[in-house]
């Protein structure tokens, strides 16, 4: 734990001559020279009025933006250092980067030394890159190296800007690699495009789903999606049991998680919590549960899933044996409102099936 001067080309030099160096934590903290600089709009003025601004605070919000666009730019500089550094280190197993201020990781090296950090480094096995503002293109540069990669067993990106576009190149890189066991995305807005068009309803089944991820997407990272949206909807089979179109309008997402739990055999972990996820992404990926053997813990809380959704999910779950933990947390799971009322008919239901007789054990003279 050291205080080191943003943008300096030797600010991590030294790492390259620490044999022994196994886990690195940078925590990025706001400069002395910012702090107590500007009020945000929400911050109440001394005299207590919230609401009325005027050209001294208005200066300084100014002032402020400045110097954090100053100190982002200056931090992107240190970390293209720190990922050169990296690159061919042989005995670093975990790299932390935790910004405690926004902090955009957006300088095109930083991001460039970053992929070939992934690429080349064979001792790394956890990375976190958290709240750093990450877009879909740094998330397709990520994605494109998680195919090659073949050390790194836990990667958590949450709580940046990374949107559907983003993980489904991730989930697609996904399918071809075999060493990553945890994957955490929570508060990344992975969810349908606005405008898109509702649920309608109609007829599938499960089994049908399945079908579409019998053959697994040999990917290159040239092949990998580039971060543009794309104006045609991919073609897929109905899985929705109210859909009868084949097209879900989530992004993609829910087809991508699919063929990822399909064909991956050894994420072991996944989080996609407060990810605006609805019940088109989780109809979706319910066909990918079905058939997955290796996730035992699977945290999706805090979305817009709803009981139809959570119907799909649990279908799946009939025929899946290796989950363990589910989280479905903060999810509107009621029915819809004017369902109609429970009736009460005159066959009683079923009665349990019966216990099986104990043999009483025999006591010993």
């Amino acid at each position: 734990k050291q205080s080191l001067p943003p943008s300096s080309p030797t600010c991590f030099s030294s790492l390259l001559n620490m044999k022994q160096l196994t886990a690195l934590e940078v925590i990025i903290v706001d400069p002395p020279s910012t702090r107590g600089h500007g009020r945000s709009s929400h911050e109440s003025k001394p005299n207590g009025d919230s609401e009325s601004t005027d050209d001294s605070y208005s200066a300084n919000d100014c002032n402020s933006t400045t110097r954090s666009e100053q100190f982002s730019t200056a931090w992107n500089k240190s970390l293209h250092y720190l990922f050169k550094a990296l690159a061919h280190s042989s005995s670093l197993q975990k790299l932390e980067i935790i910004p405690s201020i926004p902090l955009h990781l957006d300088d095109e090296e930083a991001v460039i030394a970053l992929g070939d950090m992934l690429k080349t480094n064979t001792s790394l096995q956890c990375l976190t890159l958290v709240n750093l503002r990450l877009t879909d293109a740094t998330a397709t540069h990520i994605a494109a190296w998680l195919v090659v990669n073949h050390s790194l067993k836990t990667l958590d990106i949450s709580l940046n800007n990374i949107t559907s576009v983003g993980a489904v190149s991730i989930f697609r890189a996904l399918e071809n690699n075999n060493t990553l066991e945890t994957l955490n995305l929570r508060g990344n807005e992975l969810g349908p495009p606005l405008h898109s068009p509702p649920l309608s309803t109609g007829s599938s089944s499960l089994p049908h789903a399945l079908t579409a991820y019998t053959q697994p997407s040999l990917l290159s990272p040239s092949q990998l999606p580039t971060p543009s949206v794309s104006t045609q909807e991919p073609l897929l089979p109905p899985f929705l049991p109210h859909s009868p179109s084949p097209t879900p309008h989530d992004g993609g997402v829910g087809t991508a998680l699919a063929g990822m739990l399909s064909h991956n055999n050894t994420l072991t972990e996944l989080t996609v919590s407060q990810c605006e996820l609805t019940d088109a992404t989780a109809t979706h990926f319910a066909a990918g549960l079905a058939v997955n053997h290796s996730l035992k813990t699977l945290v999706i809380s805090q979305n817009k899933i709803t009981s139809v959704g959570a119907v799909s999910i649990f279908r799946a779950l009939e025929n899946n044996i290796t989950l363990e933990t589910l989280n479905m947390w903060g999810n509107k799971l009621l029915p819809p409102l004017h369902s109609p009322p429970l009736s009460t008919g005159s066959s009683p239901l079923p009665p349990p099936p019966p216990t099986p007789s104990m043999p009483t054990p025999s006591t010993s003279q």
